[in-house]
């Protein structure tokens, strides 16, 4: 586009302005909370579990899938002399079919590697599977390779569903209080962190490098394959792909959870460790291990001393910091004028019409012979008046005609009225008639209301 050359351009760049290539990393993108995640718990990982010896009893499992695509490998270049063409037999050839192949689960533990376990076909790794089919197996697995040591052993894995599922949990608490096997909580796990996981960066990257050069066509043959290559990853291999999961949690720490892909030292430390041997923090050179002292040497370790020092410092401010009142709950929003009349006319409607039906209910009810105005009755006393006096001519109406009193109605509610009498010097109760001319009191909500000589219906 600029009529310049490439190679020109690759001089300009590599020679003029002395500039290296170097690819760019693909990794996850992270939030501001993620990035916090990351250095919390890398840093807590480290300190609590993988500094000085801690890392020999540490066990991280992880699952991945392996296709027979990756064996059989053809390169996808080839060299030529300068001016020839390109064979027509020098091509890479892809069908295009359905990718055969099975996800396995790999464990790899401060001693060593466990056997590969084989995900069946059409098979949901669900809690029950993760529990029934890997927990299991790998904790039967860890008993024998750390024998009474069960206590000091530490499982770690990622965030996967099935890792962090409530019944995982309850499982792994259980093993804890009858083995005392130690296991990563869910608050515990770094969020997007395959830089932080050892078969994330190292164990299944290398499987798949391996399988390249052999020559299986079948799953069968694939798995065989599988299982060949990991048996032969070594334990001095393991301490130090462990070794380097405490360089990358420290380095996550102090990037303060950014990515560390682009770091080159990152990449570079398998084969630094393979030549020559990196100085150990001040805690692991005083660690009692001497396989751990003599062979891996890590970094001077200062991230623990200064984020004690982060912690006590926070607390000493949050400790000066005056204790805040509770909140006070926000007051609703004020009605517009327009709702709040609305409201009022909409209340004062529904208060009228209570008022009109106790009206009518107090027309009907037994009232004071000696002019007392029945309108003055509380609401509540003329719900008991209505309620007894309803009670008591169901109770007539339901008597049977065998009465031969002169005046069965009345001897009748005369009988029903005895619960309602109190004292000889009330005054006198008259349905009309003159037919009751005894003394009667109705109770109501908390007091007696004193009837007059005669009542009218």
């Amino acid at each position: 586009m600029c009529g310049t050359s490439l190679k020109t351009i690759n001089n300009i760049i590599h020679k003029d302005l002395e500039l290296d290539t170097r690819r760019k990393g693909k990794v996850h993108k992270l939030t501001p909370f993620h990035m916090k995640n990351r250095a919390t718990n890398a840093r807590k990982l480290y300190e609590e579990h993988l500094a000085g010896s801690r890392s020999e009893y540490t066990a991280t499992l992880d699952e991945a899938w392996m296709y027979v695509t990756y064996c059989n490998g053809i390169r996808k270049i080839c060299y030529i002399k300068r001016g020839n063409q390109v064979p027509d037999n020098w091509v890479h050839q892809c069908s295009e079919t359905f990718l055969k192949g099975f996800m396995v689960v790999g464990v790899m533990t401060g001693r060593g590697v466990l056997p590969l376990i084989k995900v069946p076909s059409k098979v949901k790794v669900n809690s029950e599977f993760y529990i029934e089919c890997v927990l299991k197996p790998v904790i039967e697995q860890l008993k024998d390779l750390y024998p009474g040591e069960m206590d000091k052993v530490f499982l770690h894995h990622d965030k996967a569903s099935s890792h962090t599922s409530n019944k995982t949990q309850q499982f792994l608490q259980e093993m804890k209080d009858t083995l005392g096997l130690n296991f990563i909580r869910n608050s515990d796990i770094p969020v997007k962190s395959p830089d932080a996981s050892p078969l994330d960066f190292y164990g299944f990257g290398m499987l798949k490098q391996r399988l390249f050069n052999r020559r299986p066509k079948t799953e069968a043959g694939l798995w065989k394959a599988a299982q060949e290559e990991w048996s032969n990853v070594s334990l001095s291999k393991v301490k130090e792909v462990f070794a380097a999961w405490k360089v990358r949690c420290r380095e996550i720490a102090k990037k303060k959870g950014k990515h560390i892909e682009h770091m080159k030292k990152i990449h570079e430390i398998m084969d630094s460790m393979e030549e020559d041997t990196i100085q150990l923090s001040p805690k692991e050179a005083n660690s009692d291990d001497p396989e751990a002292s003599s062979s891996i040497k890590l970094p001077e370790y200062n991230l623990r001393p200064r984020s004690i020092q982060n912690r006590i410092d926070s607390e000493i401010k949050r400790r000066e910091l005056p204790k805040r009142s509770p909140k006070s709950k926000p007051k609703p929003a004020p009605l517009s004028k327009y709702r709040r009349k609305t409201a009022n006319a909409r209340e004062r409607t529904r208060m009228q019409e209570i008022n009109t039906a106790f009206e009518r209910l107090r027309n009907v009810v037994p009232h004071y012979k000696d002019g007392a105005d029945n309108s003055k009755l509380p609401k509540i006393t003329t719900l008991r008046l209505a309620v007894n006096y309803i009670a008591e001519l169901t109770h007539i109406l339901n008597q049977s005609d065998d009465n031969t009193s002169g005046h069965p109605a009345a001897d009748s509610l005369e009988s029903s009225l005895h619960l309602f009498m109190e004292d000889d010097d009330s005054s006198s109760l008259d349905f009309g008639s003159g037919l009751l001319q005894d003394s009667c009191l109705l109770e109501s909500d908390g007091e007696s209301i004193q009837l007059s000589d005669e009542l009218t219906l």
